[in-house]
C-alpha cells in the first residue's frame, strides 16, 4: 500500500509521550544535530499529529526536556517497548554515541524493560507478521494476471513461474 493511501491513525498520548522521550533524547550529548533533527521530522511528518502534537515536539527540539517528565506518561507497553529502539537509531544518527547518551540509554532499558509484557509482544509481532503477509498474498492474488494462453501472456506466467520456483517473484521488484 503506498504512502498517499495509507490510512494513519490518530496519535494517542502514550505514542505521543513515547516520541517526547525520544526527542528529550536529542538534547543528552548537548547537540541536537541536523541529522537528528532531519530523523525526527521525517517521523513525525508521518505520524497522525495534531497541530498542537506537532508544536509541542519541534518546540521540543529546539528545547531540552528531562525524559523523566515522559516515561511515566507511556501507558501502552508497544510504546514503552519502542523507545530504547528509536534512542539508540537516534544516538548514532550523528555517527557516534556520546558517554551520556549511553547513560541515558542504559536509563530507559532499565525503567522501560521491566514494563514490558515479552510474551504480548511476541504474540503482537506474530500476528503483525500474519497480517502483513495475508495482505501481502491478497495483493498478489490481485495482481498476478491470470494464465491466459490467447492474449500472448504465456511466456510471463512461464518466466512468473519458473523465477518463482527458484524464489525470486518478478511482481515485488
Amino acid at each position: 500500500m503506498d504512502a498517499q493511501h495509507r490510512h494513519i491513525e490518530p496519535v494517542d498520548n502514550s505514542q505521543f509521550m513515547m516520541w517526547r522521550c525520544i526527542t528529550a533524547m536529542a538534547h543528552a550529548d548537548g547537540v541536537v544535530t541536523v541529522e537528528e533533527k532531519e530523523y525526527l521530522t521525517k517521523i513525525y511528518d508521518r505520524m497522525g499529529l495534531n497541530d498542537e502534537q506537532r508544536t509541542t515536539l519541534l518546540d521540543d527540539l529546539e528545547n531540552a526536556h528531562d525524559v523523566g517528565e515522559f516515561l511515566p506518561q507511556i501507558n501502552d507497553p508497544k510504546y514503552r517497548s519502542q523507545i530504547v529502539y528509536f534512542a539508540r537509531i537516534l544516538a548514532f544518527k550523528d555517527g557516534e554515541i556520546d558517554p551520556n547518551e549511553e547513560k541515558l540509554i542504559e536509563k530507559l532499558h532499565y525503567e522501560t524493560i521491566g514494563q514490558v509484557d515479552i510474551d504480548q509482544v511476541r504474540e503482537d509481532v506474530h500476528k503483525t507478521i500474519e497480517q502483513e503477509m495475508e495482505e501481502h498474498r491478497q495483493w498478489l492474488e490481485r495482481h498476478r494476471p491470470e494464465l491466459n494462453f490467447s492474449k500472448g501472456k504465456f511466456m510471463f506466467h512461464f518466466i512468473d513461474y519458473l523465477a518463482r520456483r527458484w524464489g525470486y517473484d518478478v511482481l515485488l521488484d
